[in-house]
């Protein structure tokens, strides 16, 4: 169990930098979104040029990689959206069950299927040099492969968080689900 402990939090680490790093992506996201919107405006107002197109695709561009990089680090950081109705309300035994049924049999196949599927996207993307439809776009390839980049740390931390609630019911007493101490000296 130690070996499987030891790889989420390696996987645990990879996801908590990866999002941190495109956490700052929302500073030229929101400087290019206020360019652009600006932009729009003067152009109704005056009927001058608005934005060029690459500066409405790099916004797209940056928020695609927010998204699909930070979706991993969000389910790290146990942030991701939950009906908790009636989840609070159960015991750890009944939640790391849950929470195992839904990492090993949702999420995992899931995160898994989207790999595969956007990765065969990414290479023809790639092998076409694809490109948007106007003469000044961006390059679609580049963020086309961040789609099974993403799905794939999805995936890994499904996997991590698998262990963990494995973990957590092998720290589980029998009687009451109160979380034993683990040997690192915390909660598991």
């Amino acid at each position: 169990m130690n070996t499987l402990r030891k790889l989420s939090r390696g996987i645990d680490a990879l996801n908590s930098v990866l999002g941190r790093s495109v956490c700052w992506l929302l500073i030229p996201m929101i400087g290019i979104a206020a360019v652009t919107s600006i932009s729009s405006s003067i152009r109704q107002f005056t009927g001058a040029s608005g934005a060029p197109n690459w500066m409405w695709e790099i916004q797209w561009y940056l928020f695609s990689v927010l998204f699909l990089v930070g979706g991993a680090y969000t389910l790290a950081e146990n942030e991701h959206v939950r009906v908790d109705i009636l989840y609070d309300r159960l015991s750890a035994r009944t939640q790391a069950w849950i929470n195992i049924f839904g990492s090993l049999c949702l999420l995992l196949p899931f995160a898994i299927f989207m790999t595969w599927l956007t990765a065969d996207s990414a290479i023809t993307s790639t092998i076409a040099f694809e490109k948007g439809n106007e003469n000044a776009s961006l390059w679609r390839w580049p963020i086309k492969w961040f789609m099974p980049i993403g799905f794939g740390l999805l995936a890994l931390q499904g996997i991590s968080e698998a262990i963990k609630n494995f973990s957590r019911l092998a720290g589980l007493k029998a009687g009451d689900g109160k979380v034993a101490a683990s040997p690192e000296g915390g909660e598991t």
